[in-house]
């Protein structure tokens, strides 16, 4: 079917089993080469969230350390696996989207989440989508948004076991990360 025709993608946080080991013998098994990293497309999300697990991996692998910035927070959210995922930070921080460079203009603002939304994949919220004025393609998965100039640009989405993701990993200079061994994917978040 139309809708499986990238399945054989795999979105770090996204993957199914929590277990490690599990998660890597069924990722193996697909044949992954590399994983990628992206993010929901969640209306369901006033705002755009992600646990600190995932933020801290992201910023690691792409070196984008120098290019974050931290703004200090004091709040929780709801409605979060099993309570209130407390946020102490937003971070602004470059997103690979289209092939451009981390020092690029293209960010994305994101609250931090810690306790119980340590786990939480990266979602991108509903105010972006409104203030950005998007539009879903459903049959060829893409994203459009108004861009910073005034111009409209389409992104081209994925089905990730029913969820859309918005790969943020399209940097100038490389596109996924290799799939790691057993030992060290176990130890990543």
């Amino acid at each position: 079917s139309s809708h499986d025709h990238h399945s054989h993608m795999s979105f770090v946080g996204l993957e199914y089993f929590h277990d490690g080991d599990a998660r890597y013998t069924w990722l193996n098994d697909q044949k992954i080469k590399r994983q990628n990293l992206g993010i929901l497309i969640d209306t369901g999300a006033p705002t755009s969230a992600c646990g600190m697990s995932w933020l801290e991996r992201y910023i690691q692998v792409y070196k984008l350390e120098n290019y974050v910035t931290w703004e200090p927070a004091n709040t929780s959210i709801g409605g979060i696996g099993e309570g209130r995922a407390t946020v102490n930070w937003i971070a602004t921080l470059p997103i690979g989207v289209k092939w451009n460079s981390p020092s690029g203009q293209t960010l994305w603002r994101v609250q931090c989440l810690e306790g119980c939304g340590q786990h939480v994949p990266p979602l991108l919220g509903l105010d972006t989508l409104q203030r950005r004025n998007a539009t879903l393609n459903m049959s060829k998965p893409s994203l459009t948004l108004d861009e910073p100039d005034g111009s409209r640009h389409a992104y081209e989405l994925h089905f990730c076991h029913g969820h859309l993701i918005l790969p943020v990993d399209k940097w100038d200079n490389s596109y996924g990360v290799a799939f790691p061994c057993r030992d060290t994917f176990c130890k990543e978040p």
